[in-house]
């Protein structure tokens, strides 16, 4: 065996271990870029194992080395994929078919070697040079790193094409010359895998990308569709709970009143559902965030004994409360909070059939050095309890150890949700026939400078540490022109008189059935209420007279609920703003406060709720 053929075998051997790498690779990643390098080396080894056949003829050795013009294709095509340059390889192939017509005939007039070779040596290396010199030039920047290494490379090796015809007649210059070729096959060996993987991996970290803002994109639509149906849901309920409670402070027979409890009831339990739905998807979606604002601890217990005064499914329960160690005031996220508590509650209330919950609040300072402060949350309650193989199961979403009381199973994934976002954590000790208590660890912060100076009794009544304040303001007056407000000063009055010269309630709010509903129930309670549809009409009045409480809706007709009060509180600081809205979510209530008012109700509320917040208004402004 002849050099040439030596070296024809070693390069076969080379070509069908590459083949078998990029077969591998294929089934891997399955893209395309690895089924071009299958090509690349599978058209290679073709070529070279008919030249290894045809080896003694010109003709049949200059057509066998033709076949090249496939393997070509496939490396400029890895080339152009992995680097984005857009490829017609039809002009290629055209030239490549006049040029072994041309050998062809070439063949019949001479019999040298290189004239008959050397067209065909052309019509190969042309793709692979202007290629190469596109990426090298025009798309330089494209592709991962190492890919214009690769077409210099591939450039090399179109213009080694060009010295088959002169170096291949002659067996001991050709060994130089496929000596070339094993060079360049080693190192498109090497380089090429590399090259399309990391191709690949960007590809697909791409795609990723994509995917995540994709995804970031339907989780805000999602968000924004929540918000919107929890409003548009909570609007018709408002009525009909609304229209419901006037049924029942009216006159009714027996069976008429037995309707509308259970109306009532199931009105209740909807809402309930709906609420743990909308805030476990909103909790789940990454769009729950934490705001740490001050609050009363006492405030927020009487907030949720007053909540549960007025529900019907409360009304034969006690609930105790008891507070160790408290300060007066906190900062944390008191809606998250009340969350917590609310759904602790209700499951009491719903499973345990106790007859007393009782709720408990704990201040613990930090025992370890870095380690926060808590507030700990505990409800308890004295009924049936939980059997110990099912304690760990009732933290599962939809998990309820009996349907016979309804409910969907929410409350506690939620509650773990809320925890999880606040880092706080949550125990359970429970008995059979005993009860079963719940305790929520939180880590809290201390307004700054205050330390726990100001604690609270155990009726949640502060025995340390008085607050103060006060806040000047001016009335707002309609302009002559009828467009613009501006502010009017009072003049120098007390407070009394002050308080005499306003007049009634002023409700801002476009639903016609609230509408209603707000004006029965303050009618039956003798309170003034003075209704309008829009904030531009309620500007109007607050320019001509002065209210002692306004409660405005968000969701209003031009001007929304939010820029009134902001609008507002440039001039008047003293009326008393309370926002009643079916936009529920913790940051709809933080956003109205920020923007100035001093309380939000969220729709539905029961009526008495409505009135009690409106007593315990009037007596804090007295």
């Amino acid at each position: 065996m002849g050099i040439l053929e030596i070296l024809l075998v070693v390069y076969i051997v080379l070509i069908a271990i590459n083949a078998a790498i990029s077969i591998q690779l294929w089934f891997l990643y399955k893209s395309f870029p690895f089924a071009l390098l299958i090509g690349v080396w599978g058209f290679t080894l073709i070529n070279f194992i008919l030249q290894g056949v045809v080896i003694d003829s010109t003709m049949f050795s200059v057509l066998a080395f033709s076949t090249y013009m496939f393997a070509g294709m496939c490396l400029t095509g890895v080339l152009c994929s992995i680097a984005g340059i857009p490829i017609k390889y039809a002009p290629y192939w055209a030239f490549f078919g006049v040029m072994v017509v041309v050998s062809f005939i070439l063949n019949f007039v001479t019999d040298n070697f290189t004239i008959i070779a050397l067209p065909i040596a052309i019509s190969l290396a042309v793709p692979q040079i202007q290629f190469a010199v596109l990426k090298l030039t025009k798309y330089r920047a494209q592709g991962p790193g190492l890919t214009n290494t690769f077409a210099v490379i591939l450039l090399l090796n179109g213009l080694h094409f060009l010295d088959y015809p002169f170096l291949r007649p002659y067996p001991e210059s050709a060994i130089f010359g496929f000596g070339a070729v094993l060079i360049f096959a080693s190192m498109f060996g090497a380089l090429l895998p590399t090259i399309v993987g990391k191709h690949h991996s960007n590809k697909l970290s791409d795609q990723l990308t994509d995917t995540l803002k994709e995804m970031e994109k339907l989780a805000r639509v999602k968000s924004d569709f929540l918000a919107h149906m929890s409003h548009e849901i909570r609007s018709p309920i408002t009525g009909i709970l609304g229209i419901n409670e006037l049924l029942l402070r009216s006159t009714l027979t027996g069976s008429q009143k037995k309707y509308c409890e259970t109306m009532s009831a199931a009105t209740n339990n909807l809402l309930f559902i709906i609420n743990n739905v909308l805030s476990l998807s909103q909790l789940e979606s990454g769009h729950s965030t934490i705001r740490r604002n001050q609050f009363s601890p006492a405030e927020m217990m009487s907030e949720i004994t007053e909540h549960y005064m007025f529900r019907p499914d409360a009304k034969n329960i006690t609930f105790e409360t008891e507070f160790v160690a408290v300060p007066a005031v906190l900062v944390g996220d008191k809606g998250k909070m009340l969350q917590i508590f609310y759904n602790l509650i209700n499951n009491a209330i719903k499973y345990s059939g106790s007859d007393a919950i009782k709720l408990i609040m704990e201040f613990s300072e930090n025992q370890i050095p870095d380690d926060a402060p808590a507030l700990l949350i505990t409800v308890t309650d004295y009924g049936r309890g939980i059997p110990e193989d099912q304690q760990q199961a009732i933290y599962a979403q939809f998990k309820q150890i009996s349907t016979d009381e309804g409910g969907v199973g929410l409350g506690l994934s939620i509650i773990k949700e809320i925890l999880k976002l606040l880092n706080g954590e949550i125990c359970l000790s429970s008995e059979e026939n005993k009860g079963t208590s719940f305790l929520c660890r939180i880590p809290i912060e201390t307004p700054p400078g205050e330390g726990i100076a100001g604690l609270l009794n155990e009726k949640g009544l502060e025995v340390a540490g008085e607050q103060s304040s006060s806040e000047e303001g001016g009335e707002l007056n309609e302009d002559a022109d009828g467009g613009a407000y501006s502010v009017k000063r009072p003049a120098v009055e007390t407070e009394e008189q002050m308080l005499e010269r306003r007049g009634p309630v002023l409700l801002v709010e476009d639903n016609l059935t609230s509408q209603m509903v707000m004006k029965n129930l303050f009618e039956q309670e003798g309170i003034g209420l003075k209704i309008v549809g829009t904030a531009e009409e309620a500007l109007r009045e607050l320019s001509r007279h002065v209210f002692r409480l306004i409660v405005t809706d968000i969701d209003l007709p031009g001007m929304n609920g939010i820029e009134m009060i902001q609008f507002l509180r440039k001039f008047d600081q003293k009326s008393h703003i309370i926002v009643y809205s079916a936009f529920a979510y913790d940051e709809d209530v933080a956003k109205a406060i920020d923007a100035g008012a001093n309380d939000y109700i969220r729709k539905p509320a029961h009526s008495d709720e409505i009135i009690n917040k409106y007593h315990m208004t009037m007596s804090r402004l007295r």
